[in-house]
């Protein structure tokens, strides 16, 4: 019986201390976790590449799933109501805040890039995008006015010519 008793306290005692090493691994990935909370599956985060770079090479998604994330993020600067007027440093950070919510959401995977570089690149890529289109359009516009206008006074010239 004092054999018995004694093995049973050895697996007592083993138990224990595969409770104690799971807690400290446990404690471990918090710690972890709280450093790089995007990145608790084990994986580090991507730092940004230096230089000129692809960034749909850089990101690594598949071509289907990079082209979803700019639609998503596209749609996300329109649903913001952000100034794509203003230069991006000076975006409202709510609105912005809700854009990386939104992406998150939708992309869980883009939690991985560090500072979350890869959808400010695509944010910012947008935002430039509008503006520049913007910019021709208005351009065009006045252009077309000018033209008309000008068309206009020759046809008016004309006909004080003729009276």
């Amino acid at each position: 019986m004092l054999k018995a008793h004694t093995q049973t306290e050895n697996q007592l005692r083993q138990v224990q201390q595969q409770v104690t090493t799971l807690q400290e691994t446990a404690l471990t990935q918090t710690a972890n976790n709280r450093r790089n909370p995007v990145a608790g599956n084990g994986s580090e985060l991507i730092d940004k590449p230096h230089g000129n770079f692809n960034l749909e090479d850089a990101i690594g998604l598949e071509h289907d799933k990079y082209l979803s994330l700019r639609r998503n993020i596209r749609d996300l600067v329109i649903q913001s109501q952000i100034d794509w007027t203003e230069d991006f440093r000076r975006a409202d950070v709510q609105k912005l805040a809700m854009i990386y919510k939104g992406v998150f959401i939708k992309h869980p995977e883009m939690k991985r890039y560090k500072n979350n570089w890869a959808v400010t690149a695509i944010t910012k890529g947008n935002m430039q995008h509008r503006h520049k289109h913007r910019a021709r359009a208005v351009k065009k516009s006045s252009k077309n006015r000018r033209t008309h206008n000008g068309r206009q006074g020759s046809a008016m010239e004309e006909e004080e010519d003729d009276e």
